[in-house]
């Protein structure tokens, strides 16, 4: 490294000085030190605007305001609120690692599992899904109990809907893996630190799975403390021992984050390599992005592919089946001035949940029902649907009659069919959708096709 320069006055004028004092009479040196200072200042003046420009040039992207052309219009758009759930550095996984944990032998009758999370208590299954052969519904929500000693196992009772739509499963050949979750996180540190509390939900479990004639278990417990993953995994082990031999379990866990704060994020408190050994599945719910950043689809194609591989360093392709979400996400924002468009933003960290029925119905009618039976009017279009092929997903944007600008980013069956092929092209155990009245039939074919079904 160069050393520095003194001070650009004096270094100039000494410059100034050296290169003319065989050539200048004395009396004109002091004259000479004054044109001296005169290019110091300049100097100065220079420097200052090169570093202006430099910031401006290379600051984050979140320090300035990012321009798009809108009918010929330079737009200008505020950034988003501050989001930061988590940050990933983004690290390429190890691939002389992951590569050793995907199957040689083509994985047959692969894993189409869909959640059903069903709004109220009637669980009548009217339509199945097509392709589908694994209904996943999330019936077995566990709640803390009104003296906050335990979880109130009686939230799920048997229901003679449930046995109907069990029967209509083994009717068309389906499978039904019931969802037992658990997001409360006081909750979740009595259950994984009191043994008697844990045997309490195995039994009831057990008693679930004979009820109901399931087929299987899903255990979907998120949001708990990072210091009990070993205990998760034991709880996991034990559940498994005392499920018969031929029904599997299943647990869901986040995607895996490269951040110094990942050991003490509640959202990341899994071991997923001692887990895998301790189910028959690990299922990843490889959805989400939004809401590491700002303004991002719900899952992009190179996000999840990265995810996938770093789950595969750690968890046996043939073990690991792939989320993929049927919802989207849409970004608002308060147009301050219609002539350029300049908006304040006004989403949460990950944005409003959109669904393909929402945008479908925009397209044909001009509206569609947000909730609380709020009716969201198109005013005039920005971008009707452009394909983002580095993303591999479709985003819109429109200017609704409330003046609220919306950025959509959401699947459809071309980008789903590309999520779907990750789990075909890294010989996975199968893929998972969330959720069952999200999706369209050509959607349900996307995931279909995709692998080979």
């Amino acid at each position: 490294m160069r050393k520095k320069k003194n001070n650009p006055e004096t270094y100039m004028v000494d410059v100034f000085y050296e290169k003319n004092q065989r050539r200048t009479k004395p009396e004109d040196i002091k004259d000479n030190k004054n044109k001296a200072k005169y290019f110091g200042v300049i100097f100065k003046m220079v420097l200052i605007i090169a570093v202006l420009i430099a910031m401006i040039t290379f600051l984050p992207a979140k320090l300035i305001k990012p321009t798009q052309s809108v009918s010929g219009n330079s737009a200008l758009v505020k950034t988003a609120p501050n989001a930061n759930p988590l940050e990933d550095d983004g690290s390429i996984p190890d691939e002389a690692i992951w590569r050793e944990n995907i199957s040689p032998v083509d994985i047959e009758d692969k894993i189409y599992l869909v959640w059903d999370d069903p709004s109220s208590r009637n669980w009548t299954l009217t339509e199945m899904p097509p392709n589908v052969n694994v209904l996943a519904p999330v019936w077995f929500k566990l709640n803390m109990n009104d003296d906050k000693t335990g979880a109130d196992l009686a939230n799920a009772d048997e229901s003679t809907t449930a046995f109907t739509y069990v029967e209509t499963c083994h009717e068309n050949g389906v499978q039904v893996w019931g969802t037992v979750q658990c997001i409360n996180y006081d909750l979740s540190e009595i259950i994984m630190t009191n043994l008697d509390e844990q045997q309490k939900i195995i039994d009831k479990i057990l008693l679930w799975i004979n009820s109901y004639d399931l087929d299987g278990i899903n255990i979907d417990f998120e949001n708990m403390n990072p210091d009990h993953k070993q205990l998760f995994n034991e709880f996991c082990t034990n559940l498994k021992k005392s499920m018969p031999e031929d029904k599997p379990l299943s647990a869901c866990v986040t995607v895996k984050l490269i951040s110094s704060s990942a050991d003490t994020n509640p959202w990341q408190a899994y071991d997923r390599g001692g887990l895998a050994k301790a189910v028959d599945y690990i299922t990843v719910m490889t959805y989400d992005e939004h809401k590491a950043s700002t303004k991002k689809p719900v899952a992009s194609i190179e996000w999840v592919d990265i995810h996938i591989r770093r789950l595969l360093e750690e968890i046996p392709s043939e073990k690991l089946v792939m989320g993929i979400p049927f919802y989207g996400v849409d970004y608002r924002a308060e147009v301050v001035d219609a002539q350029t468009l300049s908006v304040n933003p006004i989403w949460k960290d990950s944005g409003h949940t959109t669904t393909i029925f929402q945008l479908n119905s925009l397209l044909e009618t001009g509206q569609y029902k947000y909730k609380n039976d709020l009716i969201i009017t198109l005013d005039y279009w920005i971008n009707k649907g452009g394909w983002d092929a580095d993303l591999g997903i479709s985003d819109y944007s429109f200017v609704d009659t409330a003046g609220i600008q919306h950025t959509i980013w959401i699947d459809d069956e071309n980008s789903i069919y590309q999520k779907a092929r990750l789990a075909n092209d890294y010989n996975l155990a199968g893929v998972a959708v969330w959720k069952k009245n999200l999706g369209t039939e050509s959607m349900f074919e996307a995931v279909a096709r995709a692998n080979n079904r």
